[in-house]
């Protein structure tokens, strides 16, 4: 049975009947729940247009997702923009986080075949996120599905630091969700923290040892940054249970690892695959090239080194002035 509070809500929306909604999300109503369309109240509010503005701002107060989509991948801006575009109801949608951007049909694009100026520098100006996570008075939403849902519009705009401060409040306030551990994990990786990284991809193979997402990065991690017996374990672990194989990165990981290890043939297997799955790849030819010359084969490492110095690798092409005549 659904909880008294969700079916109140969910008549309160469809009445447009703001005060009423305000009692069932203070009754613990979940402001984000999802209807059978796969929308939620801050849809249904959108597609009302102007009637439906206070509505919404009682839901957005309670921390409402401005960019969840729904089955079709529609968000409530676009939503708003095929009713009427009611700027009070634009503005805080975006001021909330919203992304003119998202969706299968992004309200961006609508604004730009309407051919309205003001509205299209409007909705392309930059969203406001929240810096710390909306808590009402019933507990709701839960502080790390907002924290987390900042988090990802930060990293789509590519500000990693930002992304980072918001999915450490997700983790913090949840820590037993893996898909926040996992995301943190990377933007650890990819703010240099790989002490801390390595810390939460240990914990997330602990809590779910058959994941696989998290045991691939985590040996890739460890192969990368030196650590190659403990990260071919996990990669090997991997490649032994995932039918098709087919996957440059993981070959070439474990190919480093076994060079590094001194297994120079089972390097010299695995890059070469490497290459054929992704030519032209510096990094791979690097590699090949260094194995091929540990196990005599001097004509092979030179192509390979002359083909990685082709594509600007330095490395590559100093081993090639030193070794090939």
């Amino acid at each position: 049975l659904r909880p008294r509070a969700v079916d109140e809500l969910l008549l309160a929306v469809a009445a447009m009947d703001a005060d009423a909604v305000q009692k069932a999300l203070e009754a613990g109503a979940n402001p984000t729940l999802n209807l059978s369309d796969g929308s939620t109240p801050l849809h249904q509010c959108a597609r009302q247009g102007r009637a439906g503005f206070e509505v919404a701002q009682r839901l957005i107060q309670a921390g409402a997702n401005p960019n969840s989509m729904d089955s079709n991948g529609i968000p409530p801006l676009t939503d708003l923009f095929t009713v009427d575009s009611y700027p009070p109801f634009v503005e805080m949608l975006l001021a909330a986080g919203a992304d003119a951007r998202l969706g299968s049909m992004p309200a961006f694009n609508i604004a730009q075949q309407s051919e309205d100026q003001a509205l299209i520098e409007f909705v392309s100006r930059p969203t406001s996120i929240p810096s710390t996570p909306i808590i009402t008075r019933g507990g709701f939403p839960h502080p790390a599905a907002q924290a987390a849902s900042a988090c990802e519009t930060y990293a789509s705009r590519n500000e990693p630091g930002k992304a980072l401060e918001m999915v450490n409040v997700a983790v913090h306030e949840k820590p037993t969700n893996g898909r926040y551990r996992l995301y943190r994990a990377k933007l650890r990786a990819f703010n240099g923290d790989l002490e801390g990284s390595m810390e939460d991809y240990a914990q997330l193979l602990s809590d779910r040892p058959s994941w696989f997402d998290p045991k691939v990065d985590y040996g890739v991690l460890l192969i990368q940054n030196g650590h190659f017996a403990e990260g071919l374990v996990l990669i090997d672990e991997v490649m032994a249970r995932i039918e098709q194989r087919r996957d440059a990165k993981l070959y070439y990981n474990r190919g480093m690892a076994r060079e590094a290890l001194g297994n120079l043939k089972g390097a010299l297997a695995d890059l070469a695959l490497a290459n054929e799955i992704a030519p032209n790849q510096d990094g791979i030819l690097l590699h090949l090239g260094q194995v091929k010359h540990a196990l005599g084969d001097t004509k092979g490492a030179c192509e390979a080194w002359k083909a990685a110095a082709e594509l600007g690798h330095e490395e590559s092409a100093r081993l090639l002035a030193e070794h090939c005549p």
